[in-house]
């Protein structure tokens, strides 16, 4: 990602409109943790696609609760959809929703409720992958 596609405002980094499409990702040397990100962006360049906004959120704790409120007035009338590699029952999810439950209401993308955050097989990862990415943009 060039610099040229990120404005970022303190903790969340933004991109454009209609659905906005929250994930978290880290700036590491650790390349799956910005998998997710990566596989948005190319789908969204792929499909043309300026009605979604890619917001990435870089920290959990502390909330950065103001740059959220800026996000949701800009995008008022979006649905958000957070956006997580794992289950459904793993993750950031939860605590989002906790957070955020009485400001906006979050839809969530992911893969199903499960014991284990890996499938075991690599095909079936891949497939998940897809369907993750097709849904965030539905």
């Amino acid at each position: 990602m060039d610099d040229n596609n990120r404005d970022i405002l303190a903790r969340i980094a933004d991109r454009t409109r209609q659905i906005v499409a929250m994930l978290r990702a880290r700036r590491t040397n650790n390349e799956t943790s910005m998998r997710l990100l990566h596989d948005l962006l190319e789908k969204q360049q792929q499909d043309t696609r300026q009605d979604v906004a890619l917001v990435r959120l870089e920290q959990l704790y502390p909330l950065p609760e103001k740059q959220f409120d800026a996000l949701f007035s800009k995008y008022g009338k979006a649905k958000f959809r957070w956006v997580q590699e794992e289950p459904a029952n793993m993750g950031a999810w939860t605590y989002l929703l906790f957070q955020l439950y009485n400001k906006k209401q979050l839809e969530l993308v992911s893969r199903p409720a499960a014991a284990s955050p890996a499938t075991g097989f690599k095909k079936r990862h891949e497939e998940q992958q897809k369907e993750l990415v097709k849904v965030a943009f539905e």
